[in-house]
């Protein structure tokens, strides 16, 4: 448990350094995979692997009866095919939930894109909107609309999944 505490006490600044030079040694620097990659497995923020991801389907995991792993296992099913086969269906709630969270956080994440993508061509449309900024300029018009256009995948995004988000904040917030 302190591992995760110190996990998310951690932020990305401190570890940014190591990062660029991993993102470096795979040869991905300037792609958008530099961006996504680690955004997955929970380097710079809450992905599956990260303490935030882990926590979760922790809990999701604990809400789970243990009669429902006992059952598959009298019917013959092993650990993996017993995780594949009961656990992972139930956790697609869950799952979905938590991608939902890493997409949003990765999309509006300004630091990790702008460290790891060199290129203006490649920039994300949060971290472009900067870019499209004129120094002195006393209209802000364009800004405001480029603003309004990175908030519509995010939007959609939630809309398509808000069920599944409500649901697991619901299974995983009670212990049945």
């Amino acid at each position: 448990m302190a591992g995760i505490q110190v996990a998310m006490m951690v932020p990305v600044q401190v570890t940014i350094v190591a990062l660029y030079k991993i993102m470096n040694l795979l040869g991905i620097i300037n792609t958008s995979l530099a961006v996504t990659l680690p955004s997955l497995v929970g380097a710079t923020c809450p992905g599956l692997a990260g303490a935030f991801g882990v926590f979760m389907m922790r809990q999701f995991f604990m809400s789970v009866p243990r009669e429902l792993n006992e059952a598959a296992a009298l019917d013959g099913a092993g650990p993996i095919r017993s995780f594949v086969s009961v656990m992972l269906p139930m956790a697609k709630s869950t799952l979905t939930s938590l991608a939902i969270i890493v997409f949003t956080f990765s999309w509006n994440d300004y630091f990790t894109t702008f460290i790891m993508i060199n290129d203006t061509e490649k920039l994300s449309l949060p971290v472009g909107i900067l870019s499209i900024r004129q120094p002195f300029a006393t209209g802000d018009n364009v800004e405001f609309a480029a603003v309004v256009l990175s908030v519509i995948p995010v939007l959609l995004v939630f809309i398509i999944g808000q069920k599944w988000i409500v649901k697991s904040m619901t299974h995983v917030g009670v212990k049945g």
